[in-house]
């Protein structure tokens, strides 16, 4: 599967998508692409659950269940792998989500 993306445009095997929000970082597992999408676009007030995932047809999936923290800066910055599914955060954790349900399995905190 190919991906690209620009703004708020996303592109699987040649067929754009135009989303709500722009993308900050993608990345796939040939099945699923996983988006992050810009935290700014969320309420500043609480966590942003801000990442994604689509199937090959641009349907969406899921979003992820929950952050690490319940705090403001608790936002989801870039994909760090797709395998597992590693999820960097704004608050300094670096995050495994389940690819198949968004659900966060386990976080570390690297700062």
């Amino acid at each position: 599967m190919q991906i690209q993306y620009s703004d708020c445009e996303l592109t699987i095997d040649g067929v754009q998508h135009l989303l709500e929000r722009r993308i900050i970082s993608a990345a796939t597992d040939g099945e699923r692409v996983f988006l992050v999408f810009d935290y700014m676009s969320y309420p500043r007030d609480m966590a942003a659950l801000n990442l994604v995932a689509f199937d090959r047809n641009g349907r969406l999936l899921w979003t992820v269940s929950d952050n690490p923290i319940d705090h403001p800066t608790a936002a989801y910055v870039n994909i760090m792998a797709d395998d597992p599914l590693t999820v960097g955060n704004f608050a300094g954790f670096s995050c495994v989500v389940d690819p198949a349900t968004g659900e966060l399995l386990d976080s570390t905190f690297t700062k």
